[in-house]
């Protein structure tokens, strides 16, 4: 690593024995970290009593990377996008666990991609944001206050947008998000707050999240789209001429 000290990009791919990752967190130039097809590749590894620290990195891609369970127990503070594909066994976000209170792990997380994670069942415990942190006007709580663009697809066990137990809290915001994409998250039945959504891209066979759902986005909506298959349209079409999908209160353009 002492070699590597200016090296802003690493790509690890079809490293079929690597089971714990080089402490790659070393580096001090890292912004883009790359990791795909570790088939064995379990855990982020951690010199005893540290912890990984990523102080500048600005895009993670992990992809195909079968055994690894958990992020790491760090913060990532520079971190603009994100995108986690084809882990199986990802089911817990390490760091989100854990009571945070004003700690935030990802502060800067702009973009967010999940897909073909068929264990995770929950986003990260939400801490609380004051303002003017995150373009937030008044106190709310949030695990990604910057997060303008998020993409779920086919999560199988997704069902919640905060982990933890209980009924979720409603205050919970994404202050920023303005796209936001579900393709069959057949157990997420909720929609987070997002005053400022202007795209929204959803499939039909979501349980709740619907034409019907949609209609809390309406007023700020510049874009909806609604992704069905045949045996749907005629259902989907008799929710688009109900008058449930506009509320008359509401202005929308």
């Amino acid at each position: 690593m002492d070699n590597l000290k200016g090296i802003v990009e690493i790509e690890l791919c079809a490293c079929k024995k690597l089971e714990k990752l080089p402490a790659v967190w070393q580096l001090p130039s890292l912004k883009v970290l790359c990791l795909q097809k570790l088939t064995n590749f379990e855990t982020w590894c951690e010199v005893q009593g540290q912890k990984p620290r990523f102080p500048v990195l600005e895009k993670l891609l992990i992809r195909e990377c079968e055994s690894l369970t958990a992020l790491p127990k760090v913060t990532f503070p520079e971190l603009r996008e994100m995108s986690l594909s084809d882990m199986a066994m990802f089911e817990r976000w390490e760091a989100g666990e854990e009571s945070l209170g004003e700690h935030v792990i990802f502060p800067q997380l702009e973009k967010l991609s999940i897909s073909f994670c068929k264990s995770l069942a929950a986003f990260p415990r939400a801490s609380v944001i004051s303002p003017p942190f995150g373009g937030a006007e008044t106190e709310c709580r949030s695990a990604f206050p910057a997060l303008r663009e998020l993409k779920l697809v086919v999560l199988e066990t997704l069902e919640r947008w905060e982990a933890g137990e209980g009924t979720p809290r409603e205050d919970l915001i994404f202050h920023w998000l303005e796209k936001l994409t579900i393709i069959d998250c057949p157990e997420l039945t909720t929609l987070p707050e997002a005053p400022k959504l202007s795209v929204f891209k959803v499939g039909v066979s979501q349980q709740l999240l619907s034409v019907h759902a949609a209609s809390r986005y309406i007023a700020s909506l510049s874009r909806l789209e609604l992704f069905v298959d045949d045996a749907e349209t005629e259902s989907v079409v008799e929710q688009i001429t109900s008058s449930e999908l506009v509320h008359g209160k509401d202005k929308w353009g």
